[in-house]
């Protein structure tokens, strides 16, 4: 059985042994593999070569060149010699996150923690930070395709 596609929600060391399974049998084409974000870290321990054509998606600030995040990115590289994972910029952003909605709550007397990281609105590493109706924070998500080394956005 050749199923038409393959959604894979795993871990980083599951996909890794999973991609390498789905190559080894010749059932990996191009566009037919759905990935998680865990996807991110699978792409700095395969060979490129594993992995393109696998369609994932990212957090937009993956695949931007800003300056602010690439000074981010380069201090990080410094201080922790490695590259940052996308959760340690998620772990960045909730951060401050949570330092915005503590100076809030000083000010506004009575105020819960919800009511005041609904009020949380600003930019970060991995996008603008702000929550929407339902508590959830609202994502800056691209669909891309692994492709030569590179994410290139769908």
């Amino acid at each position: 059985m050749k199923p038409d596609i393959y959604i894979l929600y795993e871990f980083q060391n599951q996909l890794t042994e999973i991609i390498k399974n789905l190559n080894a049998y010749g059932l990996k084409k191009d566009g037919n593999i759905l990935c998680s974000f865990d996807f991110l870290d699978v792409q700095n321990i395969l060979d490129t070569k594993l992995l393109d054509g696998i369609v994932t998606n990212i957090p937009r600030f993956i695949i931007d060149d800003n300056t602010r995040i690439a000074k981010w990115r380069n201090d990080f590289e410094k201080r922790f010699n490695r590259k940052p994972l996308f959760t340690d910029a998620y772990a960045y952003d909730f951060a401050y996150i949570m330092y915005d909605a503590a100076k809030d709550l000083k000010k506004v007397p009575g105020e819960t923690i919800n009511e005041a990281l609904f009020k949380v609105n600003r930019s970060g590493i991995s996008g603008p930070l702000s929550f929407d109706s339902t508590g959830q924070i609202k994502n800056n998500i691209v669909t891309c395709i692994f492709k030569d080394g590179d994410f290139v956005e769908l």
